[in-house]
């Protein structure tokens, strides 16, 4: 029973120097699995509970040998015990860990979604601006609109003298 005890301890142990992404498993393998020390030692106080009842008939070899298979069968149930509290402890803290994690990406999130609505309303902003047109606007196109219209009226009629003057048709 001792040697089923080291065997899954030590394939804990394995586990957790392959990485720590084994870690969760090894430990959930070991608080999943049954005590099958402490069915060990609940059979055996009912043994130990029979010998009480007829301790005349029992030699000490017999008793000594019962305190001993007691005590090993107890020193087990403690490690098994002890392996399945560490691997809850971790178990937890591992948790935690993800759920401290957790709520600094949904902070992070919350953070990164209202800076992008703050850029959404700047920008419709700045586009509502660009799409209505202002007086200021509105004057400086039509004071250079009048500007040009009267400089190509001036141009026309000088290059139209020019050519007038120097063509002149033949009858």
């Amino acid at each position: 029973m001792f040697f089923l005890i080291a065997t899954v301890l030590g394939y804990r142990a394995a586990i957790l120097t392959v990485g720590a992404e084994n870690r969760e498993l090894g430990n959930l393998m070991i608080m999943s699995r049954n005590p099958i020390q402490l069915r060990l030692l609940n059979q055996h106080a009912a043994d130990l509970q029979t010998m009480v009842d007829d301790i005349e008939n029992y030699s000490f070899a017999d008793i000594s040998t019962s305190l001993r298979r007691t005590v090993a069968i107890v020193a087990a149930v403690n490690t098994e015990i002890e392996a399945q509290a560490k691997a809850w402890m971790e178990t937890k803290s591992q948790m935690d860990t993800d759920s401290a994690a957790f709520l600094k990406l949904r902070s992070e999130l919350e953070t990164i979604r209202s800076l992008q609505d703050e850029e959404i309303v700047e920008l419709r902003g700045l586009l509502a601006e660009a799409e209505q047109p202002s007086i200021m606007a509105d004057t400086f196109n039509l004071v250079l609109t009048f500007v040009l219209g009267v400089f190509s009226s001036v141009l026309a009629t000088m290059l139209l003298r020019r050519f007038r003057s120097s063509w002149k048709p033949t009858r």
